[in-house]
């Protein structure tokens, strides 16, 4: 598991100092039509069925994300990661536990089940005799 973390650590200072278009999304806000350029796209002005009309405005392209927004996806990722690790030895003890109680209590079940069996039977045996004499 450390290993992964360490890899994907790696992998996104690499794409960090790789990509030359790391800020992409905040490269391309406020840009006129002129500017905007790779990376990003020219959305034209149109009007909401509300009536409110919305200028034209450039933003990044669709896809991956760039930036930012891979930063906090990469952290939120490495802190799931962190804590599956933390959670689970927790849980396979509390599940091995429980998994230790339930048949301690099946046990316990199935003796008191016999004894009562037992119980019946020699009272019926009981009866018979005193039936019989």
């Amino acid at each position: 598991m450390r290993f992964k973390v360490v890899l994907s650590s790696l992998a996104v200072a690499v794409a960090l100092a790789v990509g030359g278009s790391a800020q992409a999304a905040s490269a391309c806000k406020g840009l006129s039509k002129s500017q905007c350029g790779a990376g990003c796209t020219w959305i034209d002005g149109y009007k909401t069925k509300t009536g409110s009309k919305v200028s034209g405005y450039c933003r990044a392209k669709p896809g991956k994300a760039t930036g930012a927004a891979k930063q906090k996806a990469t952290k939120a990722g490495e802190k799931a990661e962190a804590k599956l690790k933390e959670k689970k030895p927790k849980a396979a003890a509390k599940a091995k536990s429980a998994g230790k109680d339930k048949a301690e209590k099946m046990k316990k079940k199935a003796k008191e089940k016999a004894r009562t069996k037992v119980d019946k039977a020699k009272s019926k045996a009981a009866e018979k005799l005193k039936s019989a004499k």
